[in-house]
């Protein structure tokens, strides 16, 4: 039996960063009660590494693919407001760890046989949705490895979201319900977590949409289509509604080269093994980083 595990990183970054027992001190951090270097947060890498190394002790077989924002994406460009918010509650220096975080699992990832993709202007839903949209029928079993509740709408039979943390309730495919209607419910309603604005449209348009099949629902090009039909919208209504659907909805069809790989099981314990030292030597950090270890 086939399986492909897709991870979000930057959601795993986020739970070993913040939900792991790391605190960040202006003198470095404390994981445990183990100080490591300022220079060298890395309690996003040592999760993401654990949550690795159980995947692949549940079957060996496992093919990978883990997906990782840019520092900018089209939604962006397209509306500057786009997940502001979130922004504003981080600090500069809670920034800088994040970011080193990131960068030392995106490297410790290729040592261990693991792609950690991008794509300019693209976030990681996007690239998570493409890989969805290209090995769904190549692998028996998908596994998601991922928190955002808009990834719902990529499940399928044969696809499952364990979500980040550990004890988290997986999320399955199931007919009744409506996980395919989440984007153009927030096309239309907003959503305040991604700073969507909220439209005054008429009920006739959601009445519209509602009644669409799943199919036609989750097919982004269709529903941005339809909105030329609507003859009860203005023109400056159809433009902003065209505009929320692009914020919304995931991109499934990224011109991307993506290639699923297994795990070198002895690198990856090597290295979470290192990375548990109570402190990590520059000299050690810098063949960590260079993959000399």
């Amino acid at each position: 039996m086939s399986k492909l595990v897709v991870i979000d990183q930057k959601a795993v970054i986020y739970c070993g960063h913040f939900k792991s027992n790391i605190f960040t001190l202006q003198e470095g951090s404390f994981k445990d009660g183990k100080y490591i270097i300022p220079s060298m947060p890395a309690g996003g890498t040592a999760y993401c590494l654990t949550r690795l190394i159980e995947l692949y002790k549940q079957d060996a077989t496992t093919d990978f693919i883990v997906c990782n924002d840019t520092k900018t994406n089209f939604r962006k460009v397209l509306y500057p407001a786009y997940k502001s918010t979130r922004e504003k509650y981080k600090s500069k220096d809670k920034k800088m760890f994040i970011q080193s975080d990131s960068d030392l699992l995106t490297k410790i990832l290729k040592q261990i046989g693991i792609n950690s993709y991008t794509k300019e202007l693209f976030e990681a839903d996007d690239l998570i949705a493409t890989t969805i949209e290209r090995f769904s029928n190549k692998y028996d079993e998908i596994i998601l490895v991922a928190e955002d509740s808009d990834l719902n709408a990529l499940l399928r039979p044969n696809i499952t979201k364990i979500g980040v943390k550990r004890g988290y309730q997986p999320v399955v495919y199931d007919v009744n319900k409506r996980f395919e209607y989440t984007s153009i419910e927030k096309a239309l309603e907003g959503d305040v977590s991604d700073d969507i604005p909220k439209l005054n449209l008429p009920s006739m348009v959601w009445e519209i949409y509602s009644n669409l099949t799943r199919d036609i629902i989750s097919n982004k090009q269709l529903v941005r289509l339809l909105v030329d039909t609507m003859v009860v919208l203005s023109e400056d209504q159809k433009e902003d509604l065209r505009r929320n659907i692009d914020l919304a909805y995931m991109v499934k069809d990224i011109d991307i080269d993506l290639v699923p790989t297994k795990l070198n099981i002895a690198k990856a314990q090597l290295y979470l093994r290192d990375l548990d030292s109570p402190i990590i030597p520059d000299s050690e950090k810098l063949k960590l980083l260079k993959g000399e270890l």
